[in-house]
């Protein structure tokens, strides 16, 4: 399995509370305890924080967002995470969201 993640935070992060064990800062790091042999591509902007506790983010990286075209992928998951996303560009996540679908409804 190969995860790429294209965000702004690498999404690598430990915190979780109670039951919470999943949450939008922390998903790929419990992922990864689950499934250790998944290779993971995070496409991160240049201002990202390249670093977790354990130090620099321990899987491949890039700023090159154009390097998602030499990929195949089975599986495409688009997500919004509000606290993390400008209202007024909600328009432009639905727009990548419809093109992905080919214009299609879900």
């Amino acid at each position: 399995m190969k995860i790429v993640n294209i965000d702004f935070h690498h999404d690598y992060y430990h915190y979780y509370s109670g039951g919470d064990t999943y949450n939008c800062g922390n998903w790929l790091r419990r992922l990864i305890e689950e499934r250790p042999d998944a290779k993971v591509k995070w496409i991160r902007r240049k201002d990202s924080q390249i670093y977790s506790l354990e130090g620099e983010f321990p899987f491949e990286h890039t700023t090159d967002l154009k390097s998602i075209f030499k990929e195949n992928f089975d599986y495409v998951f688009i997500c919004r995470s509000p606290e993390w996303s400008p209202p007024h560009l909600s328009k432009k996540f639905e727009e990548l969201a419809w093109s992905v679908l080919g214009g299609k409804t879900a």
